[in-house]
């Protein structure tokens, strides 16, 4: 094609078309190869899958690239005028010229060819050319001139060949590219034809650019009637479309995403709620252009939310009532406040409590009542039907419910009861208390009385968690009669659990609780008075073989035999002898060097050998023996009670791997 252009004369213009086309034809095909094993006047190229030889035609070329180029060099500076390319168009094209025939000049290049496009639109026709016809290499980021009076290497053949090659893998790599976004475009928009959420487009106008289906199954309003147009002109209230646009505007202003709660109407009728992102997009400027926004509902989510919050004021105040249980044990106080406190959060008209009597007469003795209705504060009241029943469904734990007087199953006589009383609607539910000494089993518990919460006007639909609340609020008070009761009746148990809770009740000597009490009270006496204190752990020697041998029975009668051999050897009434666990007994001796413990250390072995209990598995005596560990101090703000202890068990320790039936001691440098 190129020798029937120069046969016919063609113009520069169609010569460098010819040369344009030549250089797009080369880069998308991997089927190029060349041969050069001749001198420069035989030069040979063979490129295609079609193998066409061509000598000189490559010289021929450039030179008509050359003509065309010279006349238009103008176009080529402005082609080249931003470029870091430093050589100018004509001084180029004639550095070419001597590349051929002299092989003298050698040009750097950008290191990044794709940013430099103005480079690529004016010198990248001629120089992929010369490449191509063998003038330039290119390697380590340099453009070399190829000698052509000489054979060129193999490597720069390669190399330049693996240069085109790469060209045509990364068109390749371009359209494979193109391909996966627009796949990723499809799945993307099916996501979001089928997503449950409202996406929507909006722009400053507040005018919708895009909603997907969802709006019209949630709205009624076709897809097509919602772009272009605002809330406003769709029929939505300004009530409600006015605080979503100033969160728009917000988005707009700050350019970062809100998040939304509101509620819309629903297709019918109904209110929804929904939980709206709101999404900035910017354009090339970096200016909000428009808002992205995917709306989900939480209708649900609000009703559990609204649920839970009735449920936390039921827990405060439970929680409340509870605090005033434990703060008094006056009955009235407590029970006003119970009362007042839930005629408060169930806007009840009257809250009131009735006390029965033991004919199942009864009397409103605490009552919380709004303004405008009747007090009924001790008022007596006697139903026939409680009379005949004795009570019995409050017994069982029932409740009674009355939505409306007027529309319940009641006998004339209860209706006409809550007429005079001014109750249209009223909840019952029974105080049960269990009396004492007995099984707190339903059969046995008491009716103490009844809680009711009146709705004076109006019928009332009771709910379920209120119900569920005041049911428990019944046990808290239940529990409060039941204290009350209780009180006097502690009082004169006190003394009685003050001694289950300091003494060992197998050996009726102070145990362990007591011992850290007095050991405390006395470590911070002696400290102050800069006096000496003794501590005697001992232990009962091969007591688990004693145990194993004779029986736990005989065990536990020998804990008690050695029990009040020690207390039998400590002589003053400041000592304290206590249980310290299991086998192991410790003495507290106040005002007591170690020489005064080691003289109550053997007044107690005596008074355990006296006792002369058989032990024959033994393996030091054939009777019950005890090993003693001592320690002494002086407290000081340095030293520590723990400390004390600590020692003590490590002189026990002592004595028992020094034979057992012994003692060993230490005494603490204060």
């Amino acid at each position: 094609m190129l020798l029937l252009l120069i046969h016919k004369t063609p113009t520069r213009i169609q010569v460098a078309q010819t040369i344009i086309g030549l250089v797009l034809a080369i880069e998308t095909t991997n089927l190029i190869t060349f041969l050069f094993s001749v001198p420069f006047s035989d030069l040979g190229i063979v490129f295609s899958n079609r193998g066409i030889p061509l000598k000189t035609i490559s010289f021929i070329i450039l030179c008509f690239g050359l003509l065309w180029i010279y006349p238009h060099r103008g176009l080529m500076r402005t082609f080249t005028h931003r470029s870091m390319f430093t050589v100018r168009p004509y001084p180029l094209f004639i550095g070419i010229i001597f590349l051929v025939f002299f092989n003298i000049i050698k040009l750097d290049l950008p290191q990044d060819l794709q940013q430099e496009k103005a480079f690529l639109l004016g010198s990248k026709i001629i120089l992929e050319i010369s490449v191509i016809l063998g003038l330039f290499y290119w390697t380590n980021n340099r453009l070399y001139a190829v000698n052509l009076r000489h054979q060129r290497s193999k490597q720069q053949l390669q190399y330049t060949r693996q240069t085109l090659e790469n060209r045509v893998n990364e068109c390749q790599s371009y359209q494979q590219k193109i391909a996966v976004l627009q796949q990723q475009e499809q799945d993307f928009r099916a996501l979001v034809e089928n997503s449950p959420d409202i996406i929507s487009r909006i722009d400053r106008q507040y005018r919708f650019r895009y909603v997907n289906p969802q709006v019209e199954r949630e709205t009624g309003i076709k897809t097509s009637d919602w772009i272009g147009k605002t809330e406003l002109e769709l029929g939505f209230s300004e009530e409600i479309v006015t605080p979503w646009h100033q969160v728009i505007q917000q988005v707009f202003e700050t350019g970062k995403q809100q998040l939304y709660e509101s509620k819309f109407p629903a297709a019918d009728g109904t209110f929804k709620y929904w939980q709206c992102r709101i999404v900035p997009e910017f354009n090339a400027q970096g200016m909000v252009e428009s808002v992205l926004t995917a709306s989900r509902e939480i209708t649900h989510k609000k009703i559990a939310e609204d649920a839970l919050y009735q449920c936390v004021q039921h827990e405060k105040l439970l929680a409340e009532i509870n605090d005033r249980i434990r703060q008094s044990l006056e009955l009235d106080q407590i029970l006003v406040t119970a009362v007042t406190e839930v005629q408060e959060i169930l806007q009840a008209d009257r809250v009131l409590i009735y006390r029965f009597n033991p004919d199942w007469s009864g009397t409103i003795i605490t009552e919380s009542v709004v303004p405008g209705f009747d007090s009924i504060l001790d008022k007596s009241c006697t139903d026939s039907y409680l009379l005949q029943t004795r009570g019995e469904a409050f017994r069982q734990g029932n409740i009674q419910v009355v939505n409306d007087i007027y529309t319940a199953n009641l006998t004339p006589c209860h209706q006409e009861l809550l007429t005079q009383l001014q109750i249209r609607a009223s909840l019952l539910l029974p105080i049960c208390i269990f009396p004492p000494n007995s099984q707190q089993e339903v059969n046995s518990q008491t009716v103490w009385g009844l809680l009711g919460i009146n709705s004076c006007v109006e019928p009332r639909d009771w709910q379920t968690q209120d119900i569920e609340f005041l049911k428990r609020l019944t046990g808290q008070l239940a529990i409060t009669v039941q204290q009350s009761a209780l009180y006097e009746r502690l009082q004169n148990v006190n003394q009685e659990l003050s001694y289950l809770a300091h003494y060992d009740q197998l050996t009726q000597i102070a145990n362990r609780r007591y011992f850290d009490e007095y050991f405390e009270q006395e470590w911070h006496r002696l400290k102050r008075e800069q006096a000496p204190l003794s501590l005697i752990l001992c232990d009962v020697d091969y007591f688990k073989y004693y145990n194993d041998t004779y029986g736990h029975l005989a065990g536990d009668r020998c804990l008690v035999q050695v029990a009040e051999a020690i207390s039998r050897g400590v002589k003053r009434p400041a000592d304290l002898v206590a249980r310290y666990g299991g086998e192991e007994f410790v003495v507290i001796l106040p005002n007591t060097n170690t020489e005064g413990a080691v003289e109550v250390v053997r007044c107690i072995q005596n008074e355990i050998q006296a006792l002369n209990i058989p032990h024959s598995t033994s393996l030091n005596a054939k009777q019950i023996t005890l090993s003693f560990g001592i320690a002494c101090v002086y407290p000081s703000l340095s030293s520590s009670r723990y400390n004390l202890i600590d020692q003590a068990d490590k002189a026990l320790y002592q004595a028992k791997e020094a034979g057992r039936n012994g003692y060993a001691m230490i005494e603490i440098e204060s």
